[in-house]
């Protein structure tokens, strides 16, 4: 967190001088400190936090190619003026843990073309603006990913 919140300091200072440095130094130091102590962790929750960020740029990547790849198909829709075919879709997919469940329906609803609107007992209800969007959705790139992390981590976080 310290190291973050320096790097955060230079950057959005713009300047390097040894006054610049040691009062971001102190301040982040002051940051760091408060963040631990109102979110009880310590060294080692941090350290795997930041083992975790490549994977969660993977999941980022690839959430932002498939809202491309929506918007396109949604623009389609509306060029075309086809009328869309829309329908309520409960999926089932094989997640184990509640926050993998909660990351599968926020990646769902800010792909365009569709939303989750109801989370129950492990399934998911999602409203899709097409039928074709439903195709694949128990099954996408997104469940693989969230179910490789479940694998890794093993415990209730994503």
């Amino acid at each position: 967190m310290f190291v973050f919140c320096m790097a955060l300091w230079m950057v959005l200072n713009g300047r390097f001088t040894w006054e610049i440095l040691l009062i971001g130094a102190a301040v982040s130091a002051a940051v760091s400190l408060g963040f631990r102590k109102m979110t009880g962790t310590g060294r080692e929750q941090e350290l795997s936090l930041i083992r975790k960020l490549p994977k969660m740029f993977g999941l980022f990547g690839y959430l932002v190619k498939e809202i491309l790849l929506a918007n396109l198909r949604v623009i389609r829709m509306v060029f075309r003026k086809k009328q869309p075919d829309s329908c309520l879709v409960s999926i089932t997919p094989r997640l184990h843990t509640t926050a993998a469940r909660v990351a599968l329906a926020d990646c769902i609803t800010l792909t365009p073309g569709t939303i989750t609107a109801d989370i129950q007992e492990g399934s998911l209800t999602v409203h899709c603006l097409d039928g074709s969007m439903a195709e694949g959705l128990e099954d996408s790139g997104f469940v693989r990913r969230l179910q490789a992390r479940e694998n890794r981590s093993g415990n209730d976080e994503v």
